[in-house]
This record gives structure tokens, sequence and C-alpha cells, in this order.
């Protein structure tokens, strides 16, 4: 404590304040030396940052746009395999074609259970005629004197 003066005149006392302020400015300034490098590397950073922000945007939405097109195709698959689905099913009810698309139900058994309804409304199929109704070419007045000589006879 003996090296201790106390200081008297103005003088003193600003050449103290200057002497602490030099250490602390050699203080700060080796402190924080590398301070324009780093918000150089920052700045950089920060760049690289919005570039792979907007990428991941990008990325984000092509994916989204994907999905929706997955979606969009499993629904067309679906469709197609339950329009397959009645047109077997009224095949082998025996239904035409053109009606099996009348059938409803979401699973096969349920289609079966449909046809099946529906295959007794239809009614048994027309059996064709046994031979020709029809006159066989040439004259056609011959063939309906013909037919009218035969319902003649008939009675």
């Amino acid at each position: 404590m003996s090296d201790f003066t106390p200081i008297t005149t103005q003088d003193e006392f600003d050449a103290a304040i200057r002497e602490r302020l030099n250490r602390a400015e050699q203080k700060f300034a080796q402190k924080y030396s590398d301070y324009d490098e780093i918000k150089s590397n920052n700045a950089t950073l920060e760049e690289t940052i919005a570039t792979q922000t907007k990428q991941i945007e990008e990325f984000t939405e092509k994916q989204s746009g994907h999905e929706k097109e997955l979606a969009e195709l499993h629904n067309r698959i679906s469709v197609y395999e339950k329009n397959d689905m009645k047109i077997r099913v009224a095949h082998e009810a025996g239904i035409p074609y053109e009606l099996a698309g009348k059938l409803s139900g979401d699973d096969e058994d349920a289609l079966r259970k449909d046809a099946e309804t529906f295959k007794s409304f239809l009614g048994k199929p027309k059996t064709p005629p046994l031979r020709d109704t029809e006159p066989s070419g040439g004259d056609m007045k011959k063939a309906a004197l013909k037919s009218m000589l035969g319902n003649l006879r008939k009675e």
C-alpha cells in the first residue's frame, strides 16, 4: 500500500484516466480482434441458410404435388379394381355386362349378394327359337301364302 500516491491535480487525474482507457482498449482489441472475421462468416452462413430454406420450401412444394398425384392415382386404381370386380361378379352371376355397373357393394361378398338379388329380378334368359320363323330367301309373297295355308290346316 505504500505505492499508492494520491491524485492531487486535474492533469494527473486525466493522465490516469487515459492510461486506464488505453489498457481497456487494448484488452478489448485483443478480446474482439476476430470480430470482422466472425461477422463475415456470419453473413456467409446467413446466406447459406436462406438458400437452403428456399430449397427446402421448393422440395416441400414438389413433395406435396407428388403426394396429391399419388393419392389421385391410388383413387383411380381403386375405382378400376372395383369396376373389374363388379364385371367379374356380374359375369359369374349371369348378369349382362351392360348392367354390371348397377351392382353395389364395397367388397366382393356384398357385390355377390347384390348380384343374386339383381339376377332374381331379371328372370330366366330367353332361349333362342328351335327353328327359323322367318321365310327363307325367295319370294316373300309365296312364303306368306304358304304360312297362311299352314295355319288353315291346323284349324
